[in-house]
Formats: structure tokens, sequence, C-alpha cells
């Protein structure tokens, strides 16, 4: 076995510990994000993840040798960095055409789904609805929708090259909620919540449907360590209230989670915004095989009240503090959750991840804090 394959094996044992909610050698670090790209070369910009995505890549896995101690990261970019916003039925401004060149690129959310969008779903179904939406409306190319399993495939490789552990693979849960909301637009949807709930329960019932059976064939032919069931925003307390979440959100977490589990992988929930009122549905899942990843937004320790005794936590470096808070700061805040949210069942990491202009010496106090 040579150094890397030793080094990774390590991590892997570090986070399974930390998964199992048991105290391994040290608290393990996940940190993720562009900001791995400037510190692997201070000379690169954003719009190198448009123009050089293969450099940009080399790059980031620089930054990830730099930053040697972090046990697990993910790609800061999920497929085409130019069609971002396909995953959400929106359009994507991105660095070099509407943004300047080391700008990160954004969502743009223009709602172009209409009501009879819904009938059309329920008639062919998502997986004949979904492309035709994208090139025909939103001006994708088949390009830049369509999955490209070697360029994934190279960078799982460069990550295992450096022992890095991959712990975001895989997407599921709350994407179907998420892109009829944006994809119709947040005020046209909420309304539509209310005004025919039955027609968008049916709709997300036909997407859940074909999106299982591909999360199935998935997990089955790469069998990831942790897959990323749960990238949502818009299912959260601040949007719908507990009655509303059960019928239309809750399900969605419940039947992604159960099949990952049944496929014996571990399921990480990506929380973007504030998840407080919504916890207590999360204490169905067996112990020891789901994580739950906030963005800083939802109050960390009712997660650890709620949950804490059940799925690993991580935590939850503000992407605020990271960028203009000072090292010492980011340091007493990182012991802090080490010392009152573990030292068992947590991975300290950032708040969902690391900005590009983040700065370098906060990070680097992330990572000091979890050595000790």
């Amino acid at each position: 076995m040579n150094s890397t394959e030793t080094l990774f094996n390590e991590r892997m044992a570090r986070l399974k510990k930390a998964i199992a909610l048991e105290k391994p050698d040290r608290t393990p670090i996940l940190l993720s994000g562009t900001f791995f790209l400037k510190y692997g070369n201070p000379q690169a910009k954003m719009v190198d993840f448009i123009n050089r995505p293969d450099w940009a890549d080399d790059m980031v896995i620089n930054g990830y040798q730099k930053l040697a101690e972090v046990d697990a990261g993910g790609p800061p970019v999920l497929g085409r960095a130019d069609a971002t916003g396909a995953m959400w039925l929106s359009k994507t401004k991105i660095p070099g055409r509407e943004l300047s060149d080391d700008t990160f690129w954004q969502i743009d959310e223009v709602g172009l789904m209409t009501e009879e969008d819904y009938d059309t779903i329920l008639k062919i179904g998502w997986r004949k609805f979904l492309p035709d939406f994208l090139t025909t409306r939103l001006g994708y190319t088949s390009e830049q929708i369509t999955p490209d399993p070697e360029f994934n495939k190279q960078q799982d490789e460069k990550f295992k090259s450096i022992g890095l552990v991959n712990l975001l693979d895989g997407i599921g849960g709350g994407i179907p909620y998420d892109a009829l909301c944006s994809g119709r637009g947040l005020v046209k949807f909420n309304r539509d919540l209310y005004k025919k709930p039955d027609k968008i329960k049916a709709v997300l019932d036909v997407m859940v449907a074909e999106m299982v059976e591909d999360e199935i064939k998935f997990l089955r032919v790469k069998k990831p360590f942790c897959t990323v069931v749960v990238p949502c925003v818009r299912a959260n307390c601040d949007f719908l209230s507990r009655k509303m979440f059960e019928k239309f959100g809750w399900p969605l977490f419940k039947k992604f989670t159960d099949v990952a589990i049944a496929e014996g992988v571990k399921v990480l929930f990506h929380m973007d915004a504030r998840w407080d009122d919504f916890l207590d549905y999360f204490t169905d899942f067996p112990k020891g095989s789901c994580i739950f990843d906030p963005d800083s937004s939802t109050n960390i320790y009712k997660i650890k009240e709620v949950l804490g005794d059940r799925m690993c936590i991580t935590g939850d470096v503000s992407p605020a503090m990271l960028t203009l808070g000072t090292p010492d700061d980011v340091y007493k805040y990182s012991r802090k959750l080490i010392e009152e949210i573990g030292p068992s069942g947590i991975i300290l990491s950032s708040g969902c991840t690391v900005p590009c202009n983040a700065k370098p010496e906060n990070v680097e106090a992330l990572v000091a804090a979890a050595k000790g």
C-alpha cells in the first residue's frame, strides 16, 4: 500500500467514526468550494472554470494539497459551471459573458415555467419534459446539460490521487421541489401550492419516481461513500408551514433517503437556509446513517439538541466569518464547535462552501482548530 492509499484510508476511518457518532483521533475536516481554485493558484479567476475546466480542477487539487490536513472535499462545480442554473430550471449568468471575469456565476431565476407545464409533466414524464424546457426556453445546448461521466471520473481520480475523500457525491432529495419553485418563480409557485395543491403533489410524485430510479442506478454503479441527497433551499421553515412541509417537502426527503440507506450508502443532508422548526422529522432515520450539513442559518445548537444522538453534524463556520472575520475569530469559533457540538459526531466544516473570496489565513485557522 502506497502513502496516498494509507492517507486516504486514515481519512476515511476518521470520517466513518464521526458519522457513526464515535470519537476519532481528531475532528475530521470537510471543506469544499471555489476558494480552492485561488488557494491553488492566486492568479486564477472564476472564468477559468468556464474556459479551462481541466486546468481549474488541477488548481483546486493544488489548493487541497497546500491545505494538507483537510480530510474530505468535493468538486466546486457540479457539472458544467456555465449550466449551473439548469438544475433549478433557471438561466445562468457566467463570468466572461454577463459578468466580469472574476465574479462568481449566478443563477438567474426567470420563472419561465407555466401552469400548462404541470399537465405536460403529468402526461409525458419528467425525463422527456426537462431537456426540451432547458434547450427551447432557457437556451442551454444539449452539450451543456448532458452529464459527462468521463469528466466526473477524472475528478474522482484527481481527488483520490492526493488521498482526499470526496464526501459530496450524488444529488437527489430536495431537487424536485426546488426545481419547480425556481422554474415557476417563487411567488407564482407559492400561489400554486394553495390554488392547485393536488396537481403540484402529483407532479412531484412523477418527478420523484423517475429520479429515484436514476438514484438507484447511480448508487449501484458508483457506490459512493456518501451521497448528497438534499441540496435543498426552498422547502424550509422560512417558506413553508409544518403542514405544507409534511405534504410537499418531507416525502421527498423520506423517499430519497430510505432508498440510499437501503443501498448501503450514507446520506448527507446539505441544508441551505433555516430548518430549526423541521428538525424533528429527521429523527426518523437510523442512528449513524446520515449527516446534517447546515449552511450556518440553522441554529447548530438546536441541531445538536434534536439530532445529536442520531446523526453526525457538520459545522458550521459561516462564509461571512471566513471572508470578513479574523483568524482569531475563526479559531475560537471552530474550537467552540468542537468542544460543544463534539468531540464525537462532528465534522468541522464551513457553512455551505468556502467562498472564492475567503481569506486564506481564516481557512488555515479553521484547520488549525481541528488539529488542536
